[in-house]
């Protein structure tokens, strides 16, 4: 698995497969996996 900024937090959950990112323990960003991998703002969502 590839390194996250150590700014942010990540929660993986596996069923249902969600990712769920959290900043300032503060929900900023959820959908499922394949959202994101399919989604043309996947740099922006991390962070990136």
């Amino acid at each position: 698995m590839p390194s996250y900024p150590a700014r942010s937090s990540y929660i993986v959950k596996s069923v249902p497969t969600t990712i769920i990112k959290l900043e300032n323990d503060k929900e900023a960003g959820k959908a499922t996996k394949m959202e994101i991998l399919s989604s043309s703002k996947f740099g922006e969502f991390w962070g990136k």
